[in-house]
């Protein structure tokens, strides 16, 4: 069991909150929660070469209420070198205190939206329409249309609550030789109420085609349509489906001139699909979602010195010919980003004083991602980052 209290402060300065200083970067925001959790699991060997276990977590939060996530796993071992293993559960994910209690916050985003455009007076043409201001496109707009800025509001949301996940595996574990072993396994993860944050894109979408807009979001329009004020907030809404298979190839042994580690880890993405309201995402293999992932970690050993050599690689990644106007892909039709690959070095001395001294390198060949912009960013920032190589010196000590 479990009890624990979690606490949550933001605290801007009264200048900025008062609107004294010119632009925005949030607001003062606080909060407290309290979570009460229990959890048992039984493992139960109904033979010797076959188990399984029965878990469960129950937890209470004093906001939003309570959530139970089961669990099942099975282990069968055939041979003495091949195990069989499934497992399928449930989860959740609770809001972020920021998400819940966050204070209205003013932002001027740039808004692509047709009333808007021809009431401050571009073509119909320019606007995304025809010289006869038809064919009024009621979904998010297209890159040829006019953005401007409207004054924008992010804000959080009281009345949040968690998303919840089902999750099923099954995999193997075989170890063929003495110095060689591999694991695979292949999952499905199902995600139900998702939080998210709409995007001001989307809303505006929204509104054009008529359609309701989530709790605590609105856009506002003057008398002659234009847009005068946009809010936004994260909300529970959606789902997300996705499944894969992890590869993981290990292989040791002990040579004449030293130990030599190796190992591959392989992941493999086979579906990826999004549902926003009416609207079903694919973007598997677009631009920000890449199907492979690798990393290759080589270590050599010998006497107090240890030499590691490891090899990064991210798959590339291509939006189609005609991208549908998603609010998460901010790049281009046709958008290409190649593989991206770095290697990372460190030699390690193990001292007799029971420490180590380390001389390391990462991104020894200093790559830098390509520059497609994802998000108002030159790259895309969760995949990528741009320190190009770093060399670092490393102490370590035990006591």
């Amino acid at each position: 069991m479990e009890h624990r209290r979690e606490d949550y402060a933001d605290v801007y300065d009264a200048l900025s909150e008062s609107g004294a200083v010119a632009g925005s970067a949030g607001n003062t925001a606080g909060g407290r929660r309290k979570v009460s959790a229990a959890y048992a699991e039984w493992y139960l060997p109904v033979a010797q070469d076959f188990d399984f276990t029965l878990a469960a977590r129950y937890d209470r939060y004093d906001d939003y209420g309570s959530d139970v996530s089961p669990k099942l796993s099975l282990r069968w071992q055939p041979l003495d070198n091949l195990t069989l293993r499934a497992s399928v559960g449930e989860g959740f994910r609770a809001p972020a205190l920021p998400y819940v209690h966050s204070q209205r916050a003013f932002s001027a985003e740039p808004i692509s939206d047709y009333r808007t455009c021809v009431a401050t007076g571009f073509s119909p043409v320019l606007c995304g329409g025809d010289a006869n201001g038809d064919n009024i496109a009621d979904g998010p707009e297209n890159e040829e249309e006019v953005a401007y800025q409207v004054d924008s509001y992010q804000t959080g949301n009281p009345d949040l609550l968690s998303e919840h996940s089902r999750q099923f595996s099954v995999g193997l574990a075989w170890d063929p030789l003495d110095w060689f072993n591999l694991t695979l396994d292949y999952y499905r993860i199902q995600i139900d109420d998702r939080i998210r944050l709409i995007s001001f894109r989307e809303l505006v979408g929204l509104d054009n085609a008529g359609q309701p807009l989530p709790e605590h979001t609105w856009v506002k329009r003057r008398s002659n349509g234009s847009i005068s004020e946009i809010q936004t907030a994260f909300v529970n809404e959606g789902k997300l489906d996705t499944r894969g298979l992890d590869l993981n190839l290990r292989a040791s042994g002990n040579l004449a001139w030293g130990r030599v580690d190796s190992w591959l880890q392989v992941a493999r993405v086979l579906e990826y699909t999004v549902v926003d309201g009416d609207t079903r995402k694919d973007p598997l293999g677009w631009v920000t979602q890449p199907k492979l992932r690798a990393t290759w970690r080589n270590a050599w050993s010998r006497g107090d010195f240890n030499l590691a050599w490891n090899i990064n690689y991210i798959g590339s990644q291509q939006n189609p010919a005609e991208v549908p106007p998603y609010g998460f892909i901010t790049s281009g039709p046709g958008v290409r980003v190649g593989s991206y690959t770095t290697h990372d070095l460190n030699l390690t001395w193990n001292a007799p004083w029971n420490g180590s001294l380390s001389l390391g390198v990462n991104n020894a060949g200093d790559r830098y991602p390509e520059l497609v912009g994802y998000d108002n960013q030159p790259w895309n920032f969760h995949l990528y980052d741009a320190y190009g190589r770093t060399v670092y010196f490393r102490v370590s000590q035990k006591f």
